[in-house]
């Protein structure tokens, strides 16, 4: 009987220690696949950060030179030279002022000629509309630029207010300025704001 008592005790471990190996195969293999992933992540991270960096020095170059070239030009007493620098500077710059004329039930105006878009507070909640009017605004934007791009190098877009227009129309039109910007169809665009309190 003492005989029997032992065989009973002796348990076979084989088969947990299977499946003790493959749960633990099976985890050094999602482990690696993940690591794999993660440094897939981490490098298209490394290059993004390479091309931001490489943005930067390329843009504080050109700021640099065109401080440079700044300082170098209008660093005269001679106020008739000033004066020709300045005629010289304002033939490389269109200047485009964008404004609503609150008078003008809110209309839109490119450069004081009004273009018949109007941005009441009526139509604030309107999706349809707003496309409508930024489509507009882009549009009457476009065309000026066109007429005007062959006189200079840069576009400096400016919008004003002068009080009273609405913040939702206000930021409609400077999202219009960052579609100009960001388009590949004028280069050298730079965006302002003027805002009177």
């Amino acid at each position: 009987m003492g005989n029997r008592n032992n065989r009973e005790k002796n348990v076979d471990l084989t088969a947990l220690l299977d499946v003790v190996l493959i749960l633990l195969f099976g985890l050094l293999v999602t482990l690696s696949l993940e690591k794999e992933d993660v440094q897939g992540q981490i490098d298209a991270l490394e290059n993004s950060v390479y091309q931001a960096e490489m943005e930067k020095e390329y843009l504080e170059k050109e700021a640099m030179e065109l401080k440079a070239y700044l300082s170098e030009e209008f660093n005269h007493e001679d106020p008739v030279k000033i004066l020709k620098q300045q005629d010289v500077m304002a033939r490389q710059f269109i200047v485009v002022d964008v404004r609503v004329d609150v008078d003008l039930n809110h209309e839109v105006v490119i450069n004081e000629q009004p273009i018949r878009v109007f941005l009441p507070l009526s139509i604030r909640n309107d999706i349809r509309a707003l496309e409508m009017a930024q489509k507009d605004i882009y549009n009457a934007l476009e065309k000026v630029l066109l007429e005007e791009q062959l006189q200079g190098q840069y576009i400096l877009l400016s919008l004003e207010d002068r009080g009273g227009t609405y913040n939702y129309a206000f930021n409609l039109i400077w999202n219009v300025f960052r579609e100009i910007e960001e388009s590949q169809q004028f280069q050298q665009v730079h965006k302002m704001q003027y805002i009177q309190y």
